[in-house]
Order: structure tokens, then sequence, then C-alpha cells
């Protein structure tokens, strides 16, 4: 099943169906990152414009996908996720590797 909106198709760009799990209320230690990896693995962990650290999960291919993960992050370690989508520029530009 394709979920690309016609706002989507008609603007050319195709968004990357993220997750963000907040960091700016905590330290982030290695154990933290560990515990998010255990619900999913594809993990970026990046900075924005301000130099603070964000944790992405995903891209996901589906939004059933990301919720299911979503859902398993609110239940084992934090409250304080959401989704996100960014378009493949926007990501590359917190994410530089």
């Amino acid at each position: 099943m394709d979920t690309t909106t016609n706002e989507e198709i008609d603007s050319g760009k195709s968004f990357l169906k993220l997750i963000q799990v907040a960091t700016i209320k905590q330290t982030l230690y290695l154990s933290y990152l560990n515990k998010v990896n255990k619900i999913d693995k594809r993990i970026s962990v990046c900075r924005n414009n301000d130099n603070d650290i964000q944790v992405f999960i995903g891209p996901f291919q589906n939004s059933a996908e990301r919720k299911i993960v979503l859902d398993g992050i609110h239940t084992q370690i934090a409250q304080d996720a959401f989704i996100v989508d960014f378009t493949q520029k926007e990501f590359d530009n917190r994410c530089e590797l």
C-alpha cells in the first residue's frame, strides 16, 4: 500500500518517516541509546542548529511500522518521543556524517 500523499507528489519531494526521542531534558548516556537500540536499530544521533543532540529512529517504510516502534518507546523508555517527517536534505543537514 502506497502512503504517498498528493502534496508529496506535487512538490516532487518525498519525506522520511522518523521518530525523534527528546534528549534536551537529560544527559545522553550510552546506556540510554542501548535501550533505544533494543527497540529499533535504526538510530541516528545528530545535532541541530543550536548544537543540541537529537536522536532519530528510522526511516520507516510506512506509518504503521513507525507507530509500532513509537508505542514501544513510549512504553519502555520515554514519553517524550514523537513522529517527524523530514526531506532527505533536511535530515542530511542535521545528521552530517
